[in-house]
Formats: C-alpha cells, structure tokens, sequence
C-alpha cells in the first residue's frame, strides 16, 4: 500500500496544523503566569454603608511605587495589573480618619480583595 501524491500533502498540511497548534498551546503555557496580579475592594464606613469618592493610595514597599484611585459610586476600588509584591493601602475620604492596611502580599496571577473600614473622623 503506498502513499499517494494526495495523501501526501494531507500529511503535510497536518502536521502544519498540529505544528501551530502546538505552538498555540504553548505560547499560552508560557504567557499564561505573569508577574502581574490584581488588588481590588470596597470602602465602608463603620456601619457597612459603602463610601463613593474616597481616595486609595497603593504602595509598592519593594519600590516605592505609588498609584493612586477613587471609589466608584460602590465604593469599589480596584489597581489591576499589579506587579507582585509587598504593598500598603491607604484609604482618605473626608469625614473619616485616614486608614492604611500594612503587609499586604500580591503573588502571581492573585486578585486580592483588601475590604477597608474607615472610622469617623474630625
């Protein structure tokens, strides 16, 4: 039984797809784990209320590098990407005492929610 021309290139044209699609495949393994992570959560008041438009400073420790963001009108907050690492999340709205949460450790691919409670202020 032998190969014809037509199964020939059947063959070929195969192992072109299997080719890419190993390539494909692999690519994704590779991409697939970034250094990257998220840090999201809601701002609340003592009472549970969420609070809209406070001010969320994250600190990178390792670096040094600060980014800042607002509350949505959830009191949602979130820094994404993020590169993994040791941080510090600061919370300041007006009426309440500013609030940082410390030892805050990001890994790879990690979405870490840091809920924050803030207490009445002058």
């Amino acid at each position: 039984m032998g190969l014809t021309r037509n199964s020939i290139q059947w063959f070929v044209k195969s192992g072109y797809v299997v080719l890419a699609c190993l390539l494909l495949f692999t690519a994704q393994r590779v991409f697939g784990q970034v250094d990257e992570g998220t840090i999201t959560g809601v701002v609340q008041d003592q009472t549970g209320a969420v609070v809209p438009g406070a001010q969320v400073t994250l600190l990178n420790t390792d670096v040094g590098l600060a980014m800042q963001a607002t509350t949505s009108g959830a009191g949602i907050y979130t820094f994404s990407p993020v590169r993994i690492g040791n941080y510090h999340v600061t919370v300041a709205a007006k009426g309440f005492e500013t609030t940082t949460q410390t030892n805050i450790t990001l890994t790879v691919s990690q979405t870490l929610e840091v809920d924050v409670r803030l207490k009445p202020g002058a």
